[in-house]
C-alpha cells in the first residue's frame, strides 16, 4: 500500500466511529477514538491542516431500549453518558476538534436537508411493508426491540438489524429473524403493515464500481470484497424506523412519516460531515466553511473504524454523498481494525469481563494505555488484551527502552558535564553508524505512519530506544570519560540528540511522556509542533542546558493492577448499593459506638504536596501523623492550591485499606466538609501534635 508523494501541506478529516452512549465506552471502543487521535496528531505535527471528528451516537434503539430498563428518558440518558464520555477523553488526552452528540439542533437539521436533497433527487422512495409489531407493548418493534435467531449463520440472541456473533456480523431487517421475540415483554412479535422510506442504492453501482475500482490506496482483498458487494447488487434500504426518539422524519417525507425517525445507522455516518459545520459555526467562521474541507477534492477523508462497519463506510457513505449531487469528497483510507477480545471472550460489563475507560486511568496514567493499544492494535487479525502481555508491553517497552535510554542520556550528562550537552569530538565507526540509524528510523517512523500503520511505526520507534541502549552497552561513555573524554562527548551528545527524537517521534501515541521528555531537555518549544521532517542527529546545539532527569514511567505488576480493579469494583458496586438504599429508604443510617470506634482517626500536618502526573483532579500529599509520614492521594487539586495545604493541619482516617490512583498508594484519606460539591478540609481549632487520636 503506497501513499501518493505530495510534499505540499494537506487538508485531513480524520473522523472515528460515533459509540453509542447506552454504555460506557471499554477498550475496544477506545481504539477507534484513539486511532483517530493518534493519526489526526501526527498530521497536526507535519503543520497540515486537521479537522478531527466524531460524537456520541445518542439515538436509535440501543438507548431507547437502555433508557427504557433505567425508567429515565433517553435524552437524560444520553447527556449524562456523553459527560462521561467527554471526561474519559479528557483523561485519555483523545483531542478532537469537535467531539459532539447527535442530538443537537444543528446536527437534526443537517441530517433533514441532506435526505430532503436525496428525495428531491429521486433516489428515495415509499414504500409499505410488513414489520414486527408487539401487540403487548403496542409498537412496532425496530432493530434492537426485538431479539431472535440470525437467518445467515443460525446463532441465537441475534439482534434485529444484525448478528452479534463476531465471525458473522450479517445486516438484516428484523422482520427476517427466525422465532423473534420482543426484548421488553418477551412476548412473540406478528407481521403488519406499516410504511418507511428507502434509499435506493441501485442508482450508483456504475459510481461505486468506478470509486473502488480504481482506488490508489485501498487493499486488493477489500477492493474484491467490495466490487463483489456491487456486483451482487446493493438493496435499497429502509432509513427511517419506527421510532420517535431520533432525528424526525416527518419534515422530510410529510404526515405519513410522523412518528418516524431516520435510522441511526443512515443519521451516525453522516455525523462526520455535521460535526465538522459544526465545528467551524462554534469558531465563529463563515457557515460555508467546512466546505472547505468536504467540498475540495484534494482533502483526505479517514475512517478508523472496526472490521464490521468497513463495508457500510465504502459502499453506503459514498452513495449517500453522491444522492445530494454535491461535490463531496470520497473515503480516502479507513484504518480499519479487527477485534480486540479481552483474554478470549468478548467484552461484557454485565460479566465483569474487559476493562473500561474510567477504569483504566484510574489504575494507570493514559500513556501506558495508549501505548499498550496502539502496539497491541489488531491490524491484520482478532487479537486479545492479556494483562501479562500489558506488563510485558509497558515494562519492556516503556520503562526499559524508552524511559531507561532518556533518564540515563540525562543523567550521564548531569553527572560528567553539569547537565550541558557535550559537542561531537571525535566520531568511531559505531558514532557514524548510530547518527545515521537515528535519521533512517525517523524517516522509517514516517513512512510507516503516512501509510497508516500506527502499531508499525510505534514499535519502530520502541526498537529505535532499544537501539540506543545497546549503543550505551557497547560504547560505555562511563569508561570512555576516563580515559578518552572526546569520545565521551561524542557519544552523549547523541545519547541526547535520540532522546529528542524520540520526545518528538512519540508525541501523537503518549502526549504526556513526550512533553515531559522535552521539559526534561529544557526545551521551550512543542513537541507536537515538531515535525518529523526536521529532526536529525544534529537538533539540540552543543552547549545547551539540560533539565533535570526524572523517571518517565514505572515498572507495573499485573497481578497486582487486576486485584486493584477488582477492589475498585467492590467498592463501587458497595457505594452504589449504598447510594441506592439511601435512596429507596430516603434517612440516615444508623451505627452503633463500636462501629464507629472501628474508625480510627488523627490529626496530621501536610509537609509535602505534588501533583499527580496525568490527572487534573489529584494530589499527593505527605502527612505527618505522628509516628509515621503518610502518603494520602487526594482529589482537592481544583479546590486547593500547593500553599494553600502546605504546613495544613488536617484530619487523617489512619486505618482505612490503602488504595492505588493513577499509580500512587494513598494510605488514609482526609475528612472534609461538603459544601454543594466543594470539599472543605477539616482540622483542629488550635494547633496539636501530630498523631492526637479524633474520639
Amino acid at each position: 500500500m503506497n501513499q501518493e508523494t505530495n510534499n505540499k501541506k494537506q487538508k485531513w478529516v480524520v473522523t472515528a466511529a460515533w459509540p453509542y452512549v447506552n454504555a460506557t465506552p471499554h477498550l475496544g471502543t477506545i481504539l477507534q477514538l484513539l486511532s483517530a487521535d493518534v493519526f489526526a496528531r501526527y498530521r497536526r505535527q507535519q503543520g497540515d491542516e486537521v479537522v478531527c471528528v466524531s460524537g456520541s451516537d445518542s439515538h436509535g434503539t440501543p438507548i431507547t431500549v437502555a433508557a427504557q430498563r433505567e425508567g429515565i428518558p433517553p435524552e437524560e440518558l444520553s447527556f449524562a453518558k456523553h459527560e462521561e464520555i467527554l471526561n474519559i477523553l479528557r483523561e485519555w488526552r483523545i483531542e478532537y476538534e469537535n467531539y459532539t452528540i447527535t442530538h443537537t439542533d444543528h446536527h437534526i437539521r443537517f441530517i433533514q436537508d441532506f435526505y430532503r436533497k436525496c428525495f428531491e433527487n429521486g433516489f428515495i422512495f415509499e414504500k409499505t411493508e410488513k414489520q414486527l409489531y408487539c401487540n403487548h407493548d403496542k409498537m412496532f418493534l425496530p432493530d434492537r426491540y426485538v431479539e431472535g435467531i440470525c437467518p445467515v449463520c443460525g446463532a441465537e440472541r441475534a439482534r434485529g438489524d444484525q448478528c452479534t456473533a463476531s465471525e458473522c456480523g450479517a445486516i438484516y431487517g428484523a422482520a427476517e429473524l427466525i422465532e423473534p421475540k420482543c426484548v421488553i415483554c418477551g412476548n412473540t412479535p406478528k407481521l403488519q403493515d406499516t410504511t418507511h422510506w428507502y434509499f435506493d442504492f441501485g442508482f450508483f453501482t456504475d459510481e461505486l464500481t468506478e470509486f473502488i475500482s480504481n482506488h490508489k490506496i485501498l487493499s486488493n482483498k477489500v477492493k474484491q470484497e467490495a466490487l463483489n458487494l456491487i456486483k451482487d447488487g446493493i438493496p435499497a434500504r429502509s432509513i427511517t424506523r419506527d421510532l420517535i426518539w431520533g432525528v424526525p422524519a416527518e419534515p422530510i417525507f410529510g404526515p405519513k412519516a410522523a412518528n418516524k425517525s431516520i435510522y441511526v445507522w443512515f443519521e451516525a455516518v453522516l455525523g462526520y460531515i455535521s460535526a465538522t459545520a459544526e465545528y467551524f459555526n462554534k469558531e465563529g467562521e463563515s457557515p460555508d466553511k467546512w466546505k472547505e474541507f468536504w467540498f475540495e477534492k484534494d482533502t483526505k477523508l479517514i475512517f478508523a473504524i472496526g472490521k464490521d462497519n468497513l463495508i457500510f463506510h465504502l459502499l453506503i457513505f459514498p452513495a449517500l454523498v453522491l444522492g445530494t449531487k454535491e461535490p463531496y469528497i470520497l473515503p480516502y483510507q479507513s484504518m480499519t481494525t479487527q477485534f480486540l477480545m479481552f483474554e478470549g471472550k468478548a467484552f461484557s460489563k454485565s460479566h465483569g469481563i474487559g476493562i473500561w475507560g474510567d477504569e483504566a486511568t484510574n489504575l494507570l496514567p493514559s500513556d501506558y494505555w495508549r501505548f499498550v493499544l496502539i502496539a497491541n492494535r489488531p491490524e491484520n487479525r482478532d487479537t486479545n488484551f492479556y494483562w501479562t502481555e500489558f506488563e510485558k508491553l509497558v515494562n519492556s517497552g516503556l520503562n526499559d527502552s524508552v524511559g531507561n535510554f532518556i533518564n540515563r542520556a540525562i543523567s550521564l550528562v548531569h553527572r560528567y558535564f553539569d547537565g550541558i550537552v557535550p559537542s561531537i569530538d571525535k566520531e568511531e565507526l559505531e558514532d557514524l553508524a548510530f547518527a545515521k540509524e537515528i535519521t533512517n528510523s525517523v524517516s522509517a517512523v514516517q513512512n510507516l505512519l503516512d501509510v497508516f500503520s500506527l502499531k508499525d511505526g510505534l514499535l519502530r520507534i520502541i526498537a529505535l530506544a532499544s537501539e540506543g541502549n545497546s549503543y550505551f552497552s557497547s560504547r560505555q561513555p562511563w569508561h570512555l570519560i576516563k580515559e578518552q573524554p572526546n569520545q565521551a562527548k561524542t557519544v552523549l551528545n547523541l545519547g541526547i540528540q535520540l532522546a529528542h527524537a524520540l520526545g518528538a517521534l512519540l508525541a501523537p501515541f503518549t502526549p504526556d511522556a513526550s512533553e515531559r521528555i522535552f521539559k526534561q531537555l529544557n526545551l521551550s518549544e512543542n513537541p507536537h509542533r515538531r515535525a518529523y521532517s526536521s529532526i536529525t542527529s544534529s537538533s539540540i546545539p552543543a552547549g545547551h542546558q539540560l533539565g533535570k532527569p526524572e523517571p518517565l514511567f514505572v515498572k507495573i505488576d499485573a497481578k497486582e493492577l487486576e486485584q486493584q480493579l477488582i477492589d475498585n469494583r467492590k467498592t463501587q458496586t458497595i457505594s452504589t448499593k449504598e447510594e441506592d438504599k439511601k435512596s429507596v429508604n430516603d434517612q440516615e443510617e444508623v451505627i452503633d459506638y463500636s462501629h464507629f470506634s472501628s474508625v480510627k482517626m488523627v490529626v496530621g500536618t501536610i509537609e509535602k504536596v505534588e501533583e499527580v502526573e496525568g490527572a487534573e483532579k489529584l494530589l499527593k500529599l505527605q502527612v505527618n501523623i505522628g509516628e509515621e509520614i503518610r502518603q494520602i492521594v487526594a482529589g482537592i487539586r481544583q479546590y486547593y492550591s500547593p500553599d494553600q495545604l502546605l504546613n495544613r493541619q488536617v484530619i487523617v482516617v489512619k486505618n482505612l485499606k490503602p488504595i492505588k490512583l493513577r499509580g500512587e498508594y494513598s494510605n488514609g484519606m482526609l475528612l472534609a466538609a461538603d459544601e454543594d460539591g466543594a470539599p472543605i478540609l477539616l482540622g483542629a481549632d488550635r494547633p496539636v501534635n501530630n498523631g492526637t487520636i479524633i474520639k
